[in-house]
């Protein structure tokens, strides 16, 4: 598992310790690889999540099994990660990732719900927004805009995935129109906010 920061200054990856099942995170400035350097040595299989944008912190994720993930903050600076407590409940978490300002945590998760919501949790008080709230399907997999403002998402119902934008500032969800009937295999968004780029497969095409 690897990460670049926004501004591609930094990339920070997991590396299998020889003879255990431990996991370290090395950093590296990728225009400088003699930087590279041994940042944080783990206990289990640890990965990178996400560069905080002023790349002072490392986003990790430890899988203890198929139903529960564990959440930690890394301090470049000091080399001492903190696992965030409100990830002490077993409960899954995918494609997790630093909101644009830092102080938030955007990730996928079943936590206490039957269905994977995208949440967004303060990390000062551990306190989760439902930024989907009614769904009686899965989210798959989402996208943040560079500036933060827009998120698209996909839900999978009944097979196939189905595409909406989220506008954070008014909390405004509306479905994308015009996709046809597959299965979303990418999303990103153009570095100026106006664009947003879609990959599917469907039973006739990719």
């Amino acid at each position: 598992a690897y990460g670049f920061s926004k501004d591609g200054k930094l990339l920070a990856w997991a590396r299998a310790v020889k003879g255990s099942g431990d996991y370290a995170i090395l950093t590296t400035d990728p225009a400088n690889p003699a930087s590279r350097r041994v940042a944080f040595q783990g206990k289990g299989a640890i990965g990178v999540a996400d560069i905080s944008a002023d790349k002072s912190r490392v986003l990790l994720e430890r899988n203890i099994s198929n139903r529960e993930t564990r959440l930690a903050l890394l301090d470049l600076a000091t080399g001492q990660a903190a696992e965030l407590p409100w990830t002490s409940d077993p409960a899954r978490y995918e494609d997790a990732g630093f909101t644009p300002d830092g102080k938030g945590v955007l990730a996928i998760t079943d936590y206490q719900n039957d269905f994977r919501r995208l949440v967004e949790i303060d990390l000062a008080s551990g306190k989760r927004s439902v930024l989907t709230p009614g769904l009686n399907w899965d989210v798959e997999t989402y996208e943040l805009s560079y500036d933060g403002r827009f998120i698209a998402y996909s839900v999978n119902e009944d097979g196939f995935s189905r595409l909406s934008l989220l506008d954070r500032t008014t909390g405004q969800i509306a479905p994308v129109p015009g996709l046809p009937n597959g299965v979303l295999t990418g999303l990103r968004f153009s570095p100026d906010g106006i664009k947003l780029a879609v990959s599917m497969s469907t039973a006739k095409s990719a």
